[in-house]
């Protein structure tokens, strides 16, 4: 009994559940973007995650047992929130890259810059500490954070 073999109200959440995905990973996509068009190349990183997230969907739709469904559905959008965390921390390294040398090369003093360049490390801080008690756990709506 794969999934298109269930009962339709079990087939309509399930399909509902991977368009939250999609959509989640859609939103991603333009930061996911600019990181690719920043850097020039994909990070390996983020096509691991995208690679796992596709076999984990991959045996969602082929498998006949329901709780390796729900298995292999809720790993596959952990990937996915693994590679949104990421790609946001890759794309802030690379401000915080770019900020630091500008501030080495005093450039941040003399245009008013400086203090936004602080905020933006303590910023940075906080980022690192909530994604690190997030491990594990559910990624609050961005709306929460």
């Amino acid at each position: 009994m794969s999934l298109l073999q269930v009962n339709q109200e079990y087939q309509k959440r399930i399909i509902e559940e991977l368009l939250e995905v999609f959509n989640f990973f859609q939103e991603l996509n333009e930061i996911y973007n600019k990181l690719i068009i920043h850097r020039a190349v994909k990070p390996e990183q983020a096509l691991i995650q995208i690679e796992s997230f596709f076999f984990h969907m991959l045996k969602v739709f082929t498998t006949d047992d329901k709780d390796v469904l729900e298995s292999n559905l809720i790993r596959g959008r952990s990937h996915i929130e693994r590679l949104a965390l990421d790609v946001v921390k890759l794309y802030w390294e690379d401000i915080f890259n770019s900020l630091k040398l500008l501030h080495q090369n005093r450039l941040l003093e003399d245009n008013g810059f400086y203090k936004k360049y602080i905020s933006f490390l303590n910023f940075s801080k906080e980022a690192r500490l909530f994604e690190t008690t997030c491990l594990g756990k559910t990624i609050p709506d961005k709306k929460e954070v």
